[in-house]
């Protein structure tokens, strides 16, 4: 997998150019679909209102929980669509022990191939 960063992209998050050049490379360079990812992030304006617009599954991790404001990402009218919802990456690390999530983020009923990605 590269790692490329943004200003050699000339994209910063939520920019769409992000998320086409992932879904490209991902496709070009591992052979890997939309469904084949679960996007993991916490910010819903820099991750998964674009996400979502590029067709990617999300896990919300929302560190924020019971907190007001948005803290330091720009609030949003209401929250993104999102498959699951997590307080804390280790919640979402101790759930994926116990659940088959990749079966769950599934459409179709398709196995996937189990990627998980963090941007």
């Amino acid at each position: 997998m590269r790692s490329t960063p943004p200003r050699t992209l000339g994209a910063y998050k939520p920019d769409p150019r992000n998320f086409a050049y992932l879904l490209e490379h991902l496709k070009d360079d591992l052979g890997l679909e939309k469904k084949d990812v679960l996007h993991t992030a916490q910010s819903l304006f820099h991750d998964h209102a674009p996400a979502g617009r590029a067709g990617l599954a999300r896990a919300w991790i929302d560190r924020r929980q019971g907190q007001s404001a948005a803290g330091a990402t720009n609030a949003l009218g209401r929250a993104s669509h999102r498959r699951f919802l997590f307080p804390s990456m280790a919640a979402f690390v101790e759930a994926h022990k116990f659940i088959d999530l990749r079966r769950k983020l599934c459409w179709n009923g398709r196995p996937c191939r189990g990627i998980w990605l963090m941007l």
